[in-house]
């Protein structure tokens, strides 16, 4: 049998029919993108952007949860993680979070271990160190509020941990850094609107400027500047600036 499968391929080979052979060339699995949506966002205002990314050659999950629950959802995004790694454990793995979605992802990353199963993790406008709005949300959402218990979890030693790499794409408008200390690809798109209108934050993950950026970041390369920045040195004081225009 051995022996016929071998004459079988050689002549595929003769014929100039190989890539018709299954064994021989298979297709290449598609690295998963998971895009992770912000507060109470619609998940179908990330379609654009996911079918960008599909046509980019991702394959892309949209997990869309209502960003309330930080740590609870970074549980599911885990288990979203971990299904795919069960069924494949050799497929790339990356997520797209936008807004406080970072929270949640990060919490998955560096305290429920995902740093072994993610990739790279692109953020969009990030709430990193905090944000003015999340302070004035009830409980468990505000968490995005800056001194919460999630936060300072998250912020105390480095902030990224590897394997996984960390990328963030901000406007210039957004009033939230996006910062994180550590190594950090950073990548900024000129705002539309003073940050005190908030406009560029929540449009972030509609600009089609940003598609190639997000692209371009999930294929490992950096489409700003890598910073390493010393622990401790990126605080909420300088992370958020509602003047800025």
């Amino acid at each position: 049998m051995q022996t016929l499968g071998k004459s079988f391929v050689a002549a595929a080979a003769a014929l100039g029919v190989v890539a018709a052979v299954p064994s021989i060339a298979q297709a290449a699995e598609r690295d998963l993108v998971i895009v992770y949506a912000g507060l109470i966002a619609p998940g179908e205002i990330y379609e654009p952007l996911n079918t960008n990314l599909r046509t980019a050659g991702f394959d892309v999950k949209n997990l869309w949860l209502p960003g309330f629950d930080h740590r609870k959802e970074a549980g599911q995004l885990k288990a979203t993680v971990d299904e795919a790694k069960k069924a494949s454990p050799n497929r790339k793995v990356s997520i797209v979070s936008h807004s406080s979605g970072a929270i949640s992802s990060r919490y998955y990353i560096k305290v429920l271990g995902g740093t072994k199963d993610v990739a790279r993790s692109v953020v969009l406008g990030g709430v990193e160190y905090g944000s003015p709005t999340g302070c004035v949300l009830p409980a468990p959402a505000n968490g995005a509020c800056n001194g919460s218990a999630i936060l300072n979890q998250l912020n105390a030693g480095v902030d990224t941990p590897g394997p996984t790499e960390f990328y963030s794409i901000r406007s210039s408008t957004d009033p939230l850094s996006g910062n994180l200390d550590g190594r950090q690809c950073r990548t900024t798109v000129k705002g539309y609107l003073p940050a005190a209108v908030s406009f560029d934050h929540a449009y972030l993950a509609w600009d089609p400027r940003v598609v190639p950026l997000v692209t371009s970041s999930l294929r490992g390369s950096c489409p700003g500047q890598w910073v390493n920045s010393p622990e401790g040195s990126v605080t909420y004081a300088n992370s958020v600036d509602m003047n800025r225009k």
